[in-house]
């Protein structure tokens, strides 16, 4: 049950429930979850409800109470996690607040919003690039997802509600009827110091890693191949009209042996590297010269903010969420349409024509243009959120 006759709230100790399906350090909406974790954990009593909970996870909460909801992978995931949680938060007492993101229990009083499935629906609809190896399956998974996120955020009990960008926060507005005041923009946030430009230090060492030349330009790519845009970074590579060496490392998850067929019919098999997920994803970003990222939907896209404090200088769309921390021009360069090659292309040359002392400049002024966004600072504008819902709760 929800309460708020805490005395001590708000500005006090607060007593949570944080609900979140998987904790791990491989997706942003998980990483986004350990980082808030740990930090309310110092100052509030925090009790957390998953179903998955990795080895790495489990070192950073050390201390945290967490109420594990075993589930096996299987059609009715959503359903079981849904009525499993939502029993464990009543056996385990009044909370201030319950934290949850999207609809995933019966009852909340705070919804982070890091995906609007009905905005991702809404690009569906409209891009037939999107739904490439989009199947009923998914579709039935993103019609779930949407009905019960609907639920959780036109909700009369949630009293608070964050968003990852302001696009998303209008999104939840615009499609599920939420009094946009009562969303608080909330962006990802960053590690200065394992983000930081002196990871150029294993520049030579991840090229050499990755087949890289050493003397090139190089543009990084990081994420799901398909949806957050490589075959359109693939064409407009084949378009680059500027003489200078380039080259073109992706790290992530999609067909190697696809992209890889598709590079080289491109005629630019030899200036591109496909490579998987990596542990140390902070070195490749130091080993980069410039971040490419044309992605389809992008509530937020916290990659592109570590490649920002990284001093890469970054192209990517002006859909994504990250983008609303970038000018264009002065911390990087924005597209309109993520499905044409020649823009990107476009922007992909005027980096290359840059002057090596140029191209520092701009990276210089991109990281100092986002320093204040690291986790301790989204933490603490979610913490004054919690506060405003209780407020709000109690007139």
């Amino acid at each position: 049950m929800v309460t708020n006759d805490r005395g001590d709230v708000p500005g006090g100790r607060l007593r949570i429930a944080f609900v979140v399906n998987h904790i791990n350090l491989r997706g942003g909406q998980e990483r986004h979850a350990v980082e808030h974790i740990e930090r309310f954990s110092r100052r509030h009593d925090v009790h957390v409800f998953t179903s998955e909970l990795s080895d790495v996870a489990r070192e950073r909460l050390a201390g945290v109470t967490i109420i594990p909801v075993p589930l096996k992978p299987f059609p009715r995931y959503f359903f079981e996690f849904r009525r499993r949680t939502s029993k464990a938060i009543r056996e385990a007492g009044r909370f201030d607040i319950i934290h949850t993101t999207g609809g995933i229990v019966s009852e909340q009083n705070f919804v982070a919003i890091h995906y609007c499935h009905k905005g991702w629906e809404e690009v569906l609809r409209n891009s037939p690039v999107a739904r490439r190896g989009f199947t009923l399956y998914h579709r039935l998974n993103l019609w779930i997802a949407a009905h019960y996120e609907h639920r959780a955020c036109a909700d009369p009990a949630t009293a608070g509600l964050s968003a990852c960008s302001a696009r998303t926060a209008d999104n939840v507005a615009r499609f599920y009827g939420t009094e946009r005041a009562k969303i608080r923009v909330v962006y990802n946030g960053a590690d200065p110091s394992r983000f930081h430009p002196d990871k150029i230090a294993f520049r030579d060492e991840v090229r050499d890693r990755y087949g890289v030349p050493r003397d090139c330009v190089l543009f990084l790519f990081v994420g799901e191949y398909q949806r957050k845009g490589l075959n359109t970074v693939l064409e407009a590579m084949a378009k680059i009209k500027t003489r200078v060496p380039f080259h073109l490392l992706a790290v992530g998850r999609g067909s190697v042996s696809d992209y890889g067929t598709r590079a080289r019919s491109l005629g630019i098999g030899g200036r591109v590297t496909l490579a998987g997920p990596t542990g140390d994803i902070e070195k490749v970003f130091g080993a980069s010269d410039a971040f490419v990222f044309p992605t389809l939907y992008e509530p937020f896209g916290m990659v592109i903010l570590e490649a920002m404090f990284t001093r890469l200088p970054v192209i990517t769309s002006r859909s994504a969420g990250a983008a609303e921390l970038i000018r264009h021009g002065e911390n990087g360069f924005l597209v309109d349409d993520v499905t044409d090659p020649d823009g990107i292309a476009g922007q992909m040359d005027a980096l290359l024509t840059l002057s090596g002392s140029r191209r520092e400049a701009l990276g210089i002024a991109t990281r100092e243009s986002v320093l204040f966004q690291t986790w301790d600072h989204a933490v603490g504008q979610t913490e004054a959120a919690y506060y405003d819902a209780l407020q709000r709760r109690g007139k």
